[in-house]
This record gives C-alpha cells, sequence and structure tokens, in this order.
C-alpha cells in the first residue's frame, strides 16, 4: 500500500467486498495504479476446470477500483475491454497490474494486464471510467 494515501482511504480500499469475497488481496496501491492477486478456486472455473474468464475480469475490474478510487473520488465503468491470452487453472496465482494511461475532468483511461505467476500474459484490458466530483471516503480533517 502507498503511504502518500490516507489511513481512511487506505482502509476503505482493502475493504472492497466483492474483492474480499473472490479472495482478491490489494498488495499495491496509489492514485491511478493498483496490483490485486488470487490464487484461483475451484468454484473460480467453468465446468471444463478452466479459470472462468468472468473471474480473471472480476480480479482486473476490482484492481480497477482500487486504482481510481485511490484518487478519492467515486469513479463508475463507462467501457472495460478484455482480450483473453492464456488459460489458467485451480492453484495458479493471477495478478492483476492497473495504470492510469490518461485523466481529464470527468474521464479518465486505464490499462490492466493479468498474469499469472510464471510471468504468462492471461488478459490485457483497457477501460474508460467516469470521474465523478464525490468523495470515496470522507477524510478526517488533520
Amino acid at each position: 500500500m502507498s503511504a502518500d494515501l490516507s489511513p481512511e482511504l487506505r482502509d476503505a480500499l482493502a475493504a472492497d467486498p466483492f474483492a474480499n469475497w473472490i479472495g482478491a488481496a490489494l498488495d499495491e496501491v496509489s492514485a491511478g495504479h493498483a496490483r490485486m492477486s488470487l490464487t484461483v478456486r475451484p468454484e473460480h472455473c467453468g465446468p471444463h476446470g478452466l479459470t472462468h474468464g468472468g473471474t480473471i475480469m472480476a480480479l482486473a475490474e476490482a484492481a480497477l477500483a482500487a486504482a481510481t478510487h485511490a484518487h478519492n473520488r467515486v469513479h463508475l465503468a463507462l467501457n472495460v475491454n478484455v482480450t483473453f491470452h492464456s488459460a489458467t487453472r485451480p492453484g495458479d496465482h493471477l495478478i492483476a497490474t492497473v495504470d492510469e494511461q490518461r485523466a481529464g475532468g470527468r474521464t479518465a483511461g486505464y490499462a490492466m494486464t493479468v498474469v499469472d505467476q510464471g510471468g504468462t500474459l492471461v488478459a490485457t484490458c483497457q477501460a474508460v471510467v467516469y470521474r465523478t466530483r464525490e468523495p470515496f471516503v470522507e477524510l478526517a480533517e488533520t
């Protein structure tokens, strides 16, 4: 986690209910950047035993939420495109990394990658988000 984020913001980002429910861990976060990881479990897979694309996308989107909300503004995904490159299975460890490419007044663009424990590219994603003016968390006065 980044030292430049307030404790309230760091705690709120780490408490993402959906990310926690799927078993994703927030490994690193700063404004416009995040890295999350997840070890694939059988329930993350389709009937063929391979990691479901929705699991991979969910990990990437959870990391996107952390990277965007680290600006302490509520962001809403407008569009997310994903390309899958490699299959994974239960026991594989997935790492999603998100980086802001451009931020304007009301929208921002992000690039995301998902790799496995060996660094094999699993998926690439691009996202456009809407940047609200609403704070993600109310920060204590200093």
